[in-house]
């Protein structure tokens, strides 16, 4: 017991006298400034990483509001529980609905048009803005445990590789797909010394620095797994080994629950421009990597970069070699062919300006969730016809 507290003792002195060497050395603690992390609307999750929070109300638009369960606020169902027969929308803030309000977002004008026509489903928006593959893949799987819904959305983006990477819970260990501990994850650590830890723990330049050194410069990495950005071709070649696995996983959990999955490619403002992004740039390697893995779905997947070519700019859609699928399109929201243009630089009308330089990608704009919402309602009716 003795030499319990003097080891005790001896480290406690060691991490005081490092904490005041890393003090007089001039360090600057970094702020934990990673959203996730600091503001009301996210909590640690020990799972997920993070989650949405439940019950907040937000004074900007840039989060909006959130119900008692969770989930992106409905003005329409306010708090009103979701049941086994809501659609639920997974993905990430390109569903959630980046600085749109909470009537603005896609899910729930994809919910106003179906009511148009006399369907009353309740579309639930389950997006989490940042998350990518694996930390949908973990949400899903609790929805299903929870609600046992008859139908299932997952919404992907390209972007959701890089997320995947960066928040890595999944990685290939001995041939086998492995569920990796949330705590090799530095944003999860992060929150934990934010939300959980007491002020002194909080406030330590040695914990600071500790955390700092983990991240190798990034907002987001996972010790052991996430690859550095200029790895893309691995990077890429990991997500589709993922993407597989999960897939199985879900396809066996839907089979067995009765469950119906749709699967979808969200438009991505670098897909239209193909002056600026030939085939051979990443962004399109992804996409394509994506789409080819989807289209063994048929039948269940939507591909909405093809459909806004080959309604609005079939020139776009011959560019990229495309092959059309055979979904039935019913155009809802307007009957004129140039209703933006005639050429793919119109596109770009449907995005939020100036995001690239911040994130790398853009996000739809107010006038892109109702085309998409839309677009959407018309696809997904009849599937629940069938249903």
């Amino acid at each position: 017991m003795k030499k319990f507290f003097l080891v005790i003792i001896s480290t406690s002195f060691s991490l005081l006298y490092c904490e005041l060497l890393i003090h007089a050395s001039g360090y600057r603690p970094a702020e934990y400034s990673w959203q996730w992390a600091v503001t009301d609307f996210f909590n640690v999750h020990p799972l997920r990483i993070y989650a949405l929070s439940k019950g907040v109300q937000s004074k900007e638009n840039i989060y909006a509001n959130i119900d008692a369960f969770g989930f992106r606020y409905d003005p329409a169902d306010g708090n009103q529980a979701p049941s086994a027969k809501s659609v639920f929308l997974f993905g990430d803030s390109f569903v959630y609905g980046h600085v749109m309000n909470d009537d603005q977002t896609f899910p729930y004008i994809t919910q106003t048009e179906l009511r148009k026509t006399g369907n009353n489903t309740d579309i639930v928006n389950a997006g989490v803005p940042g998350y990518g593959l694996d930390q949908t893949f973990l949400y899903i799987q609790e929805v299903i445990k929870t609600y046992h819904p008859q139908t299932i959305v997952w919404n992907i983006n390209t972007n959701d590789i890089g997320d995947s990477n960066d928040a890595c819970l999944f990685a290939s260990v001995g041939g086998r797909m492995t569920r990796l501990p949330t705590w090799l994850q530095t944003l999860y650590l992060q929150g934990l010394v934010v939300r959980k830890a007491p002020s002194f723990v909080r406030n330590s330049y040695l914990v600071n620095l500790y955390l700092r050194f983990l991240q190798h410069g990034d907002d987001r990495h996972t010790i052991g797994c996430t690859l550095p950005d200029e790895h893309t071709a691995k990077i890429n070649e990991r997500a589709l080994e993922k993407l597989r696995y999960m897939f199985g996983k879900l396809e066996e959990e839907a089979d067995k629950e009765h469950i119906q999955l749709i699967y979808t490619l969200l438009p991505v403002e670098y897909y239209f421009d193909t002056s600026g992004y030939s085939n051979e740039v990443n962004e399109m390697k992804q996409y394509f990597l994506l789409r080819n893995e989807l289209r063994r779905y048929k039948s269940r997947f939507i591909d909405f970069n093809e459909l806004f070519a080959k309604i609005m700019f079939p020139d776009v859609l011959a560019d990229r070699d495309i092959a059309v699928n055979n979904i039935a399109y019913r155009a809802l929201f307007t009957d004129n062919p140039n209703v933006l243009g005639e050429t793919h630089i119109d596109y770009t009308s449907l995005f939020l300006p100036g995001e690239t330089d911040i994130i790398g990608i853009r996000h739809l704009n107010q006038k892109g969730n109702e085309i998409l919402g839309s677009m959407f309602a018309d696809l997904l009716e009849p599937c629940l016809i069938a249903e």
